[in-house]
């Protein structure tokens, strides 16, 4: 066999002339069917990423994570066709004790099924690595520059749509009217104070499937300073040590923005670094921080990252549906960034909601004929007793009060009349606002009562608070 392909190929040629041709063309094949396996098993690893959701390279070494996928790509070819894929390509003896045979000497369907196998590979690895360059992971960061957002810039007759308010280490304007109505914002329970922040704030905004969630701070465990993350985060963490940040950093935000999508969704991810271009500001005290993005078919998540000069992460979530009317959330939440004040303690938070408070519960409700207007001191004392709560988990009276004022929010809500309201218009947003507000007041007066017994589970007004609890269930229950 040999020497007739010695004839073949290099025409009148000594029979050791021939041998010689013959083993380099040998030794040519395997270098080639190497090459074949060593990419066939590189597009393997990109399928394997985008089925499990997942980037591995940064939970292994990149060398390790290659050598194991490439093990089971060969070991379920080897299974199937007796040869590695380079070899069935190339025809060449690798495995010891098998026999050459070269894929195109298969029989009709082991060849159709084999490249079908190999087809299936190499398009999911094309498809996928386009998919694992635009992963938060790897891709480099862009720069978004915001321009300061202050009272000065409001809109006339706008100006009361916002509330300044202090929520864990960031203080600014927080929206307090959305088309006219009251914003509503809630703390749902979870095990936290007196020894560590309430978890979250949720503002309700309104519209079916929009939500904002103001998080307390989370900072990862590796305390990286924000001056390292920065840099990681705008140099598509090329080093082992951006690597590992990025992991720390990222992971639970890529996480939870999942939560929200199918495995048949195919998000578009934004990763950006942004800063509030604000001169009246100390640079310590300038928003900064991550901006990450991701868009499905359905359902747009946007979180902004902030980081202070310390390293701490606080973050500001916006969940939203997919339509241009929902567009104008961004540009709020945006707006709210534009116009914060980060700082490295609470110290300055705490004397701002203090000085608030000390006027806003002093307010009694007037009674007019536009239900919104009646309820606006209790409702904006809410808002401010979630934000003290946030800067003073310790406060017992703080909670205490946040009870109280939901649970008289909730009963003048059952007991309006609508022959007090001449304005049908307004009656309908008000059955519409109320609506939203029954569904959150019940969990917040139960949030408030369970946060007041793990503040201070010796305070004698404790029973009463409950009462308040067990009261409103009853009603609600009507």
């Amino acid at each position: 066999m040999a020497k007739n392909s010695g004839i073949k190929v290099f025409g009148n040629r000594s029979k050791r002339s021939t041998k010689r041709e013959s083993g380099f063309v040998k030794s040519e094949s395997k270098l080639t069917f190497v090459c074949t396996d060593l990419i066939v098993s590189y597009f393997f690893s990109l399928f394997f990423i985008r089925l499990t959701s997942t980037v591995p390279f940064y939970e292994l070494d990149a060398a390790i994570t290659f050598l194991v996928l490439y093990g089971i790509a060969l070991f379920l070819f080897v299974i199937r066709f007796d040869s590695t894929p380079g070899a069935a390509l190339w025809g060449s003896a690798w495995i010891p004790g098998k026999k050459a045979v070269p894929l195109l000497s298969f029989d009709v369907p082991r060849r159709a099924s084999a490249g079908v196998l190999l087809g299936l590979i190499l398009l999911s690895g094309l498809f996928t690595n386009s998919w694992v360059n635009q992963h938060p992971y790897y891709k480099e960061a862009g720069t978004i520059d915001i321009e300061r957002f202050a009272p000065d810039q409001i809109k006339p007759g706008e100006d009361g749509n916002w509330n300044a308010l202090p929520f864990y280490y960031a203080l600014g304007l927080w929206p307090r009217l959305v088309d006219g109505e009251p914003v509503i914002y809630t703390v749902p329970y979870r095990k936290g104070p007196p020894n560590q922040f309430a978890d979250q704030v949720h503002v309700r905004l309104q519209s079916p499937g929009a939500r904002l969630i103001i998080e307390g701070p989370k900072t990862p465990s590796g305390g990286y300073a924000r001056e390292l993350t920065r840099n990681c985060i705008q140099d598509k963490g090329r080093s082992s040590e951006c690597a590992k940040l990025r992991r720390d950093v990222l992971s639970r935000h890529l996480r939870e923005a999942k939560k929200r999508l199918s495995i048949f969704d195919w998000p578009d991810w934004e990763l950006s670094w942004f800063e509030v271009n604000n001169s009246s500001l100390a640079d310590a005290e300038r928003p900064q921080g991550i901006y990450i993005r991701s868009e499905s078919s359905d359902w747009i998540h946007e979180r902004y990252v902030l980081i202070n000069s310390r390293g701490r992460h606080q973050t500001l979530v916006l969940i939203r549906r997919n339509t241009d009317e929902s567009n104008r959330f961004s540009s709020l939440m945006r707006n709210t960034v534009a116009s914060l004040r980060v700082f490295n303690s609470l110290a300055e938070n705490r004397v701002w909601i203090n000085n608030e408070l000390s006027e806003t519960l002093v307010s009694k409700m007037n009674h007019t004929g536009n239900p919104f207007h009646d309820l606006r001191p209790l409702i904006d004392a809410t808002s401010r007793l979630i934000a003290k709560i946030t800067v003073e988990p310790k406060e017992f009276e703080a909670f205490f009060h946040l009870g109280g004022t939901a649970y008289l929010i909730s009963d003048y809500v059952r007991s309006a009349d609508k022959k007090k309201f001449p304005d049908n218009n307004i009656w309908k947003a008000f059955n519409l606002w109320s609506t939203e507000w029954n569904a959150v007041s019940r969990p917040l007066i139960r949030a408030a009562y369970f946060y007041s017994k793990d503040v201070k589970p010796s305070e004698s007004r404790l029973p009463s608070l409950e009462k308040l609890w067990i009261d409103s269930q009853v009603k609600e229950s009507r």
